[in-house]
């Protein structure tokens, strides 16, 4: 650790395109589009991502200390914490979005979709629209686990990282 630490001393955050990136999950093994964000010079300042939220849903609440309330408890910190499109609310999602992109001074979303996630590709388009009509620029990837279209990606990140920045 402490030679990671000295190696990567002096080096900060790179003064690119800050966005936030939102979407399907982005986890061990398939790093493909923090790569390519990285890659494209781009900074992800927030995050809204289905795999970031129950980690972070906070402390479950107990009515009580019977099992029941604790199971309970449990259950609805996992359900409550998904950002899923299928369970939020989505005014009350986007809203938040957009006060997180406001409040870093974020210009730009880029939604992050598996292929055959469903419910993040349906809700694309009136993210789409909602963000347009707020200021917001946005960007929509559809992608899968394989690097085949890494190059055509990268291109896209870096046209949108211009348009940002």
């Amino acid at each position: 650790v402490n030679e990671v630490i000295r190696m990567q001393s002096g080096k900060l955050c790179s003064p690119g395109a800050s966005v936030f990136l939102a979407g399907s999950p982005v986890m061990f093994p398939n790093l493909k589009i923090p790569k390519l964000l990285e890659d494209a010079g781009i900074h992800v300042a927030a995050d809204e991502l289905c795999t970031s939220e129950r980690i972070l849903a906070g402390v479950p609440l107990f009515e009580d200390n019977s099992e029941f309330a604790m199971l309970r408890a449990l259950a609805e910190q996992s359900h409550l914490g998904c950002s899923c499109p299928t369970y939020a609310d989505n005014k009350r999602r986007l809203d938040n979005i957009m006060a997180v992109m406001r409040d870093r001074n974020i210009s730009g979303l880029i939604l992050h979709i598996l292929k055959g996630c469903h419910p993040y590709d349906i809700c694309s388009f009136k993210m789409e629209q909602v963000l347009r009509e707020n200021g917001f620029h946005f960007l929509r990837i559809e992608t899968d686990q394989s690097r085949e279209d890494s190059k055509s990606l990268l291109l896209r990140l870096e046209a949108f990282s211009a348009v940002i920045q």
